[in-house]
């Protein structure tokens, strides 16, 4: 897939980036050693989210036993509610092995990979709150650490970009 012609790259949604940046900057930072490390290990972690996301997905989509069915009954949770949860547990999956290399590499696309990622588990969990499964205050809680904690890496991902511009 070719980055500049990918809609996961495209200008408005490095302008909405770019946005989002404005409304996390009075918060405290983390420190700058604490950012590297993060980076650092960034690439292994996303490998390893992408694995577990991924068998996560299909275990969902796939597991409906004896006693996976009596859980849904006992606990009335509808099948839709796995489907829902398997379709964006790949779609992450996707996401995260796309994200690795590029991460690997500090690549800016790859920071906007996560920037995808942070929204779909957003909307994962608006989806989820719609059907009636999931928790408005762990999906705002969860939002706002995503959010912060890219932002927080970015700058790391902006300085490559603009080295790579000159």
């Amino acid at each position: 897939m070719k980055k500049a012609n990918c809609f996961l790259y495209n200008k408005q949604i490095k302008d909405l980036a770019k946005k989002g940046e404005s409304l996390l900057e009075d918060l405290p930072h983390l420190p700058k050693d604490w950012v590297k490390n993060i980076v650092k290990i960034l690439p292994y972690l996303l490998l390893i989210g992408g694995i577990f996301s991924l068998v996560s997905g299909f275990q969902d989509l796939f597991a409906f036993g004896r006693n996976r069915a009596w859980i849904m009954h006992w606990m009335q949770i509808d099948r839709t509610y796995y489907y829902v949860r398997a379709i964006f547990s790949i779609l992450m999956a996707v996401l995260y092995l796309m994200a690795y290399k590029i991460i690997k590499n500090k690549e800016y696309e790859g920071w906007l990979l996560l920037f995808w990622t942070v929204i779909l588990t957003l909307l994962e969990a608006i989806v989820l709150l719609i059907i009636g499964g999931g928790s408005l205050v762990a999906s705002i809680v969860g939002a706002v650490i995503g959010f912060y904690l890219i932002y927080e890496i970015r700058p790391e991902f902006i300085a490559k970009e603009t080295k790579k511009t000159k």
